[in-house]
């Protein structure tokens, strides 16, 4: 007779947050945890260069679902009404964690990444202030820090250890509406594979620092122009092999009916 295996996994999610100064200071802490469940289409929204696993990229594709436990603990700070301060600690241990590595295999011309798993733990700080005195103007900071422990690899291909971000906009009367948005990564690195000696090596991604910005002008409620532009600096790699298209200046009309 044939019997029916089951398999019954547990993610808890708890949270619990304590106001020691009322509406000034409050702590946090807590646990997440869940099941990433890596299919063709979730792995290519990441990266689009990815293999399939179609038998023309020679079934290479190879999916693993990822589990996840995270322990994090914060505290926000809020100076008034518009000003607040925020920082968080947290502790990942994650189960075959998917990252992308460019298969060097000429069967694929140079252009495709296979899936590399590997368990990690990942330490991350967090850290961000926010100015939002009214809707008219405000800015949003934010520093992550992240170190990674893998079991196999030698580092988490393609992911920063350091970013910065920073973001504001300005409304001038309702007329003139400014957006600028500055982000940073830092320290790269990206893994090879699929050479002939089938040795995984490296590669500097180098750093990203760039920023996009948009201006509109609003001649009533139903018409207004915009200028608006993307990665302004550009000149560095998303994937190994596909930089970013630089400078995209876009000129535009609004209409609303």
């Amino acid at each position: 007779t044939d019997s029916l295996g089951l398999n019954f996994h547990l993610y808890p999610q708890l949270h619990a947050d304590y106001d020691i100064i009322p509406k000034i200071f409050k702590v946090h802490g807590g646990l997440r945890s869940g099941l990433q469940k890596n299919s063709y289409f979730i792995l290519s929204k990441e990266n689009p260069f990815v293999l399939n696993a179609l038998r023309y990229d020679g079934d290479a594709l190879v999916l693993k679902n990822t589990s996840s436990v995270v322990f994090y603990a914060g505290l926000n700070t809020y100076f008034n009404s518009y000003i607040r301060l925020g920082a968080e600690l947290s502790y990942a241990n994650r189960k075959d964690m998917p990252f992308f590595a460019r298969n060097e295999n000429p069967n694929y011309y140079l252009n495709k990444f296979s899936v590399l798993y590997d368990d990690v733990k990942h330490l991350s700080i967090q850290a961000n202030a926010k100015w939002n005195p009214s809707y008219r103007k405000g800015f949003n900071f934010s520093v992550v820090f992240n170190h990674y422990k893998l079991a196999k690899l030698t580092h988490p291909s393609g992911l920063p250890s350091f970013e910065m971000n920073l973001n504001g906009f300005y409304n001038l009367g309702d007329k003139i509406i400014g957006h600028v948005d500055f982000y940073s990564s830092f320290i790269r690195i990206s893994e090879r594979t699929g050479q002939l000696d089938y040795a995984i090596k490296y590669i500097d991604l180098g750093n990203i620092i760039d920023f996009d910005f948009k201006i509109e002008y609003s001649y009533n409620k139903v018409l207004s122009a915009y200028l608006s532009g993307k990665r302004l600096i550009g000149g560095y790699e998303l994937w190994q092999n596909y930089p970013v298209i630089p400078r995209q200046i876009q000129l535009g009309i609004s209409y609303q009916l």
